[in-house]
């Protein structure tokens, strides 16, 4: 991405009124290259054509002489720039090529004025308004630089003046002739300046748009990323990468609505790990949080997508399971109990008296049936109590509460 300082706005441009950044002017020319391709092969293919038709009035007016075959020379030369011209639009570094050419052949075509006025004076008060219209058509729609247009009107200037002034013509004439191509030339120069600086304005607006949309785009992005961060902080716990609390019940409450309208059968397990506090004591805190991690990590595996798992905080657990009796609640919660049992927490504290340990968990499970429970508090309240039971009667163990 082309960065614009925009700072330096008012001198990002020469006095040829291009860009002094000569990446940025690449760019821009290269982006113009078709247009102005197009435009050299129109012109180039008219003035070839109207030179070549040129042929037959010299032809009637000198004859068969050595005058005419030099028109003739001239003429064919001027034609072969012409069509050199043309061709130069379509080459690979066009935008590097076609300028020099166009030069070549605008210096061509004066030389052509000049060689016919000086071999056809009487023709001056035709070929000189032509050769106007030739300087106009070169300072508007020849892609040269500046310096190269100014040198080119200035060479034709004082071609032409040569070519004048050996045909003869009157002092009058030959001064008033200078004066209107001096002022075409002033004209010409301040109008391909114009057009250069307004052309390379659009381009440097257009530019601060695209950096300015990326600039925004990068924001937004950014915004985006800390929105959804603040939004997994707010319903993702931390450390188990589950849901916490209030996310967990949001979710509950809206799908015991679901299951309400659909009639269906919902079961909650409430867990507890088994003397957690025991673990944080002897362990340490960072062993209690691994065990909390891989029990979530388990848990979470054992259970379908459906199914709604969070912590409620500290060494609490619940799952909410949609559509499922409460057998088979039990039999999830026997299947949770079975893989609690089963891990094994490795501990590398040389002060530790074991090398590794193991804990259980105690699961209150509890039921909702149609039409007679429909609310989150009543099922999590029979949860609760079922666990409480587990706990009293000695851990590591399920207990079942239908509504």
């Amino acid at each position: 991405m082309i960065t614009l300082d925009l700072a330096r706005r008012p001198a990002i441009l020469s006095w040829e009124g291009r860009f002094k950044d000569s990446s940025i002017e690449t760019k821009f020319l290269t982006g113009q290259s078709t247009q102005v391709a197009n435009r050299i092969r129109v012109i180039s293919v008219l003035t070839g054509l109207a030179y070549l038709s040129g042929m037959y009035s010299d032809h009637i007016v000198l004859g068969s002489s050595k005058e005419y075959s030099l028109m003739v020379l001239v003429r064919g030369v001027t034609c072969l720039c012409a069509l050199l011209c043309f061709l130069s639009t379509y080459v690979k570094r066009r935008d590097r090529i076609a300028p020099i050419v166009t030069f070549a052949y605008f210096m061509a075509i004066t030389v052509s004025e000049c060689t016919e006025l000086a071999l056809r004076p009487e023709f001056s008060n035709q070929i000189i308004p032509f050769l106007v219209l030739v300087m106009i058509v070169y300072y508007v729609f020849f892609p040269v630089r500046l310096s190269l247009q100014i040198t080119g009107g200035i060479c034709a200037t004082i071609l032409y003046s040569i070519s004048l002034s050996l045909g003869a013509a009157d002092m009058s004439v030959y001064l008033l002739v200078n004066v209107v191509f001096l002022l075409v030339n002033l004209l010409g120069i301040y109008v391909a300046y114009t057009m250069n600086v307004a052309a390379r304005r659009e381009y440097h607006t257009k530019l601060e748009l695209l950096e300015t949309n990326d600039r925004l785009k990068i924001e937004i992005d950014e915004r985006k990323r800390a929105s959804d961060k603040l939004t997994e902080m707010a319903t993702i716990d931390e450390l188990t990468q589950i849901y916490n609390r209030r996310n967990f019940i949001n979710l509950a409450k809206i799908e015991m609505e679901r299951a309400r309208d659909l009639e269906l059968e919902v079961s909650l397990l409430f867990m507890d790990i088994d003397y957690f506090k025991r673990i944080n004591d002897t362990y340490g805190h960072s062993m209690g949080d691994v065990v909390l991690q891989r029990l979530s990590a388990v848990i979470g595996s054992s259970i379908r997508e459906v199914d709604i798992f969070g912590r409620f905080g500290g060494e609490e657990f619940a799952i909410l399971l949609p559509g499922c009796s409460l057998e088979h609640a039990e039999a999830k919660a026997q299947q949770i109990c079975e893989l609690v049992s089963s891990l094994n927490f490795a501990v590398d504290k040389p002060e530790s008296p074991v090398g590794a340990f193991s804990t259980t968990i105690s699961i209150g499970v509890a039921a909702c049936v149609p039409k007679i429970c429909d609310d989150f508090e009543s099922i999590m309240h029979q949860a609760d109590t079922a666990l409480y039971q587990a706990k009293e009667e000695g851990r590591n163990r399920v207990v079942l509460k239908r509504i």
